[in-house]
């Protein structure tokens, strides 16, 4: 006897489109102390996108409305994690 198979998830579509150039732009106006900073992309999660920043900051950026109170909670545990500085920018 076999299971069922298991339902796909489908990622939802983003709400917020987030490309390189709207991260740096955000860097450059936000945190221009950064602006030098090297910022390539990172990875995609169900409500987040992270870019890193230099060598040592990331940037967790919400794509859809529900991921901006999800950021917010997980921040303090999200840069322990990464044992480095998180950035959330809403």
């Amino acid at each position: 006897m076999s299971n069922p198979p298991a339902k796909k998830s489908v990622m939802p579509e983003a709400e917020v489109a987030i490309d390189l150039a709207m991260v740096r732009g955000l860097i450059a106006t936000q945190a221009p102390q950064w602006a030098h900073e090297e910022i390539s992309y990172l990875a995609t999660g169900w409500d987040n996108e992270v870019y890193r920043l230099g060598d040592s900051l990331l940037i967790r950026l919400p794509r859809r409305q529900m991921g901006r109170g999800s950021a917010s909670k997980s921040a303090v545990g999200f840069r322990n994690w990464q044992r480095t500085p998180g950035w959330i920018l809403a």
